[in-house]
Order: structure tokens, then C-alpha cells, then sequence
């Protein structure tokens, strides 16, 4: 599959909601009964594409299409609507152009009225012109009129979208207008708009949700060609939360620059080292440049604290006022850049890139500073049980070059996750804690009892996978642990890995 008929597919899952546009193009068909839907979504969650599929639908009913794109809302009344009238106009009139004379005085007779006159005024009077207009031009053939951007639509347009959908039971139109809540939170006027209609039952609302897991495995495994690991998937729909367009794009950046390769099996390991591409950055810089001074400030500063973090931590970290931190915290979740989760208290980011992107804006020093400030904070808030939050003190730790309180750290994590039999996690601290000690030439810990715990756990997974019949993957865990045996020094337990992978080749 190409790269270009991978993004036609992005429209993984969307048939249930093709399905309900699908309905109103049959009601308008079979009983002339027009209609209103909203279309709901964050930035890349894929409405253009469910739009693109519903064009073709309609198109190929015999339905004329209206594109308008709202481009602010301080822009001239009635602006998209006038381009989008008044292209439909000149596409009207272009077979015209060659007939004799007699023909095209007769059709200038039935012509339903100059789009330019029509919204000459900013009033009532103006409005119900424009509703008039829409009749006679859907008369003879049904109209889907598509408004994309809805959230930068002015004020005139609203009402116009607030009367038709009011009025549109009789009409031979459907009307889809799509937008993105997270730019409207301060268009009073759209709110008051969507109220409205909402009370009185006018349109139909489709929310357009972020893929699952599933749904985040079907496209990764359309854009590489290959069915990826489980983990990857995993880390991918963490990262990215399920928006396809973070996927895709991401996806394609890391095909083209070798991050990953899927004929050689080498995928990412680490969500921190995505390197998000220019059209994912531009969405975030896009939701971040909206924000009052204060709260990106603020927003920059929580960047640092983990993949997760709970109210007491916030106060505790940045020495603000209570109510200061709850109300930037309600401002956030308004724009979907800060998600509620594990409860009340706690949050998170709602999608990686904007945690890595402010976090790239900031200078090494003042990383550093915030980073052993997250570690106090986390030890203040949470010093009674500190088991679950070793592995985060590790990360912060190291990222403020305090590489001894890391290890220690990253250690007690391995040991919290042997315990709770979470095998990878285990391993993966203690190989920490190995990174740490080889780099920056710390003191022995334990007598490299690290190395020793991260081996067995590789062998006795590895020698499990084998028993089951998962021979590749249980070889290459061996292999792993022999190495891990040969840096501590294990004769005896290097041997024994040699011995076992002999016995099974």
C-alpha cells in the first residue's frame, strides 16, 4: 500500500458516523425534509476526511456540494457564505457562456438573484434574502452546504446558521458545519448559537472520538506495511492519544528519516525520543500561541513534571496560590491541552507533543532547576509511600545531572516492579541504573546486584517464552541475559545461558 492510498484509509472506524451522514442525505432523498449536523473535533482527529468520503456520496446521488470556509471572526458579514454562493454562481453560468443569445436571456430571467445584493445588508431582511436564495437554487436539485471552521465563523454567518436550521424542514439542503471545541471556548456567540439549537432540536451533533487501541494498530500497520509489536502500538497510542493525524504523520516522518524499519523489525523503544514532524508542531504551536501570557508560563513550567501529576504536586512545585493553580488548571482542560485522570486530583497532557515541544523551548539550566524541583515537590507530597513515584524521582533526577540520587532511585523502582512481577519494567530500571553507573562512572551499587536481577529476570522470561514455543523471542531474551552475566562478571551464569541456547538451536 502507498503512502497516499494509506491516507485515504485513515478513515479507519469512522462508518458509524459516515453512516448517520449517509441517513440524512436518504431522508433528504426520499421525503425532501432538510437537515443540520454539527461535526465536533480536535485538530487532526480526522472530520476532513469523513467530510471528503460524505462528498462523494452525495456527489454521486446527483446532490450539488457548497464548499465555505470560515476564516475569522472579524471578517466581512456573511463572508463565507458569499464565497461559496457566489462560486456555485459562476459554475452555473459557465455552460451558458456558448448558447445563443435567446437561451441565455431565458436563463437570465430565472436567475435567482445576485449573491452580492443579497448580502448587501447586515440585517433580518438579509438573512431571510439568503434563505429565499437557497430554496430557489436547491428547487430542482438537492445542496449539501459544507462550513468548515465553524469556531471562525462572525456573527452574521451564525445567524444565518441559527435561522436556516430553524427553517431548513422544508428546504432541499443539508447543512454540515464542523469545528473544533478547543478554539471555542471563547466564542460566546458560537456557544450561544449551538444552545440554541440544541434546546430546540434542530441539528444532530457527531463528536469525532480519538482511535483506540485497535483502531491505533490498524493504521500503524497500514502506513509501515507490517504487523508492529505489541508495545510499539502501545507506545504510539499513548503518545499520541489516538489522533490519526498524529499517527499518520509521525509514522511517515520516522519511515523517511530510518527512525524506523520495519524490514529490518527496528522500532522505537522510548516515547521520549519521537521527533514530532512539522504539521504536528505547527497544532500544538497553534493551541499553545492562543493562551494568555500567565498560563503558558505556567503551562511551560508543568511540562517538566512526568507523564502525570496531581494537584498537591502543581502547588507544591510552583508555590502559587490554590485557587491561581485550579483556575489555570480549569483554562487547560478547556482547551483539551490538560486531561483529568486517575481521579480528580490528578492530570495529564493530552497528548505528548505538547509536553516535548514546551519543554524544547526552555534553556538546559533552567530544565535542570525544574527537574530537581519536580523531585522535591513529588518527595514533599508523597514521602509516606514513594514506591510508585521511584521510577519518575529516576527520570528527574537524571534529567538534573544528580546521577547518584538517580541510580538509587531507578534501583528502588526495579525492585518495586519485581515485587508487583512487572518483568519489563524491572528490567528496564535496573539496565538504568547499569547506563548510569557506565557513563558517568558512579560507585558500584550493591555489588552490581542490579546486573545480577535484571539477568535472571531475562533468563527466566526468555527460558518461558521457549517453553511455549515463542523460540525467537525467548533466544534473543537469553541473549540478552548472557550479556548482562558476562559485564557483571558471572562465569558460572554466562555459561549456563551459553549452555541453554546451544540446547535449542
Amino acid at each position: 500500500m502507498s503512502v497516499e492510498d494509506t491516507k485515504e484509509n485513515i478513515f479507519i472506524d469512522r462508518d458509524e458516523e459516515l453512516v448517520e451522514l449517509r441517513e440524512r442525505l436518504d431522508i433528504l432523498e426520499s421525503e425532501g425534509k432538510g437537515s443540520v449536523t454539527i461535526l465536533a473535533g480536535e485538530a487532526g482527529i480526522g472530520k476532513t476526511f469523513l467530510v471528503k468520503r460524505m462528498r462523494g456520496l452525495a456527489e454521486k446521488r446527483g446532490f450539488r456540494w457548497l464548499d465555505s470556509v470560515c476564516i475569522s471572526r472579524d471578517a466581512e458579514p456573511f463572508q463565507p457564505l458569499k464565497e461559496s454562493f457566489n462560486a456555485f454562481m459562476e459554475e452555473k453560468k459557465r455552460p451558458y457562456l456558448n448558447l445563443p443569445i435567446s437561451i441565455r436571456m431565458a436563463y437570465e430571467k430565472d436567475d435567482p438573484g445576485d449573491v452580492d445584493n443579497i448580502f448587501k445588508k447586515s440585517d433580518r431582511a438579509t438573512i431571510q434574502r439568503a434563505m429565499e436564495f437557497v430554496k430557489n437554487i436547491t428547487d430542482t436539485t438537492p445542496m449539501v452546504l459544507f462550513m468548515e471552521d465553524m469556531h471562525l465563523a462572525d456573527r452574521y454567518t451564525l445567524l444565518f446558521v441559527r435561522y436556516l436550521s430553524n427553517n431548513i424542514g422544508p428546504s432541499n439542503i443539508v447543512l454540515i458545519c464542523a469545528y473544533r471545541p478547543e478554539d471555542a471556548v471563547d466564542h460566546e456567540f458560537l456557544k450561544e448559537t449551538l444552545n440554541f439549537m440544541y434546546h430546540r432540536k434542530l441539528h444532530r451533533e457527531i463528536h469525532l472520538e480519538p482511535f483506540d487501541r485497535d483502531d491505533t494498530r490498524e493504521l500503524i500497520d497500514a502506513v509501515t506495511g507490517d504487523e508492529a509489536p505489541d508495545d510499539f502500538v502501545e507506545l504510539f497510542h499513548r503518545s499520541t492519544e489516538g489522533n490519526p493525524l498524529y499517527i499518520y504523520e509521525t509514522l511517515r516522518s520516522m519511515l523517511a528519516n530510518k527512525i524506523i524499519d520495519p524490514t529490518q523489525g527496528r522500532y522505537l523503544s522510548d516515547g521520549d525520543s519521537i521527533d514530532w514532524p512539522p504539521v504536528v508542531r505547527y497544532t500544538v504551536d497553534r493551541k499553545i500561541t492562543r493562551l494568555d501570557d500567565s498560563v503558558k508560563n505556567f503551562l511551560q513550567y508543568i511540562s517538566i513534571l512526568g507523564p502525570q501529576f496531581s494537584f498537591p504536586m502543581i502547588a507544591e512545585y510552583i508555590n502559587m496560590d490554590e485557587m491561581d493553580v485550579l483556575d489555570m488548571i480549569d483554562a487547560l482542560l478547556e482547551v483539551n491541552i490538560l486531561t483529568e485522570t486517575g481521579g480528580s486530583e490528578w492530570y495529564r497532557f493530552s497528548h505528548q507533543a505538547v509536553k516535548d515541544i514546551l519543554q524544547e523551548g526552555q534553556s538546559t539550566g533552567k530544565k535542570r532547576l525544574l527537574h530537581k524541583k519536580a523531585a522535591e515537590a513529588i518527595k514533599k507530597c508523597y514521602g509516606r509511600d514513594l514506591s510508585v513515584h521511584h521510577e519518575t524521582l529516576g527520570h528527574h533526577y537524571e534529567s538534573a545531572v544528580m546521577y547518584d540520587m538517580a541510580a538509587e532511585y531507578y534501583y528502588k523502582a526495579g525492585r518495586h516492579h519485581e515485587k508487583k512481577g512487572d518483568t519489563d519494567r524491572a528490567i528496564d530500571n535496573y539496565l538504568s541504573v547499569e547506563r548510569l553507573s557506565r557513563e558517568q562512572n558512579l560507585m558500584d551499587m550493591e555489588s552490581k546486584d542490579y546486573l545480577e536481577r535484571a539477568g535472571d529476570l531475562m533468563y527466566g522470561k526468555g527460558t518461558a517464552l521457549l517453553d511455549q514455543g515463542e523460540d525467537t523471542e525467548g533466544r534473543e531474551l537469553i541473549r540478552r541475559a548472557m550479556k548482562v552475566f558476562e559485564r557483571a562478571g558471572m562465569e558460572d551464569r554466562t555459561k549456563e545461558c551459553r549452555k541453554h541456547l546451544g540446547d535449542v538451536m
